[in-house]
């Protein structure tokens, strides 16, 4: 039973590292997708901050960046606990 579980673990911990992976990864594009968004918001208006984009860009950036980074860490240490805990089964 031990043994399933350890399994079925590592499976979920593996899959936790490769979203964190994926969020870490795609964060550059996620960003400018959130200031292109913002841009086609204003486009009836003729004021736009430069700042207020930038801000933007960077903001989602980094707010991806920390989320996945955060699953990751979690699944990997999840995945090394669940393959040392299979290991000792053995």
């Amino acid at each position: 039973m031990k043994k399933k579980f350890s399994l079925i673990a590592m499976a979920v911990m593996g899959i936790f590292f490769i979203v964190g992976l994926v969020l870490i990864l795609s964060a550059a594009s996620n960003g400018l997708k959130a200031g292109d968004h913002y841009l086609n918001g204003l486009r009836s208006y003729s004021v736009v901050s430069d700042a207020r984009y930038e801000l933007i860009v960077n903001g989602t950036i980094v707010s991806f960046q920390m989320t996945g980074l955060v699953i990751s860490i979690v699944g990997g240490f999840g995945l090394l606990a669940s393959g040392y805990a299979l290991y000792k089964e053995l």
